[in-house]
């Protein structure tokens, strides 16, 4: 009887150690699940960052670009104007022509990015968002 007791005993506590091994093992198994999940959203996140300040940074660019380009035409609306007012011919009524002239140059002032006011704004902005990325620039 002592025996059987004994063997039962025995067979328990090397059952309720499996139990225990089995139980520590899925949760080492899930503390690895979860630290993967944990560095793989991570790392998402990061992916998303990093593309959001790419999109960013070609928006920044494709309006500089465009600032650029509206400076230029108006650079050539007003030199187109200054070219005809030396060029214009008694034919064409000088005040005729001054209403154009005043008309286009204004035309040129509305596209102008220094007089329209988006060059200053763009500056603007730019400060900002470089003042928040260096917390060392001065405010």
């Amino acid at each position: 009887m002592t025996e059987i007791i004994v063997t039962m005993l025995v067979s328990a506590e090397a059952s309720y150690r499996d139990g225990l091994m089995r139980h520590r093992e899925w949760i080492v198994a899930r503390k690895a699940s979860a630290e993967a999940e944990l560095t793989r959203r991570k790392e998402e996140a990061e992916r998303k960052t990093r593309e959001l300040e790419e999109k960013l940074a070609r928006e920044r660019i494709a309006h500089l670009l465009a600032q650029a380009k509206a400076l230029a035409r108006a650079n050539q609306i007003r030199a187109y104007v200054a070219s005809a007012r030396t060029l214009t011919e008694a034919a064409i009524a000088r005040a005729n022509f001054d209403q154009w002239a005043n008309w286009a140059e204004q035309e040129a002032d509305r596209i102008d990015p220094v007089k329209n006011g988006t060059l200053g704004e763009a500056i603007r902005r730019h400060v900002q968002r470089t003042s928040c990325a260096d917390p060392r620039a001065p405010a």
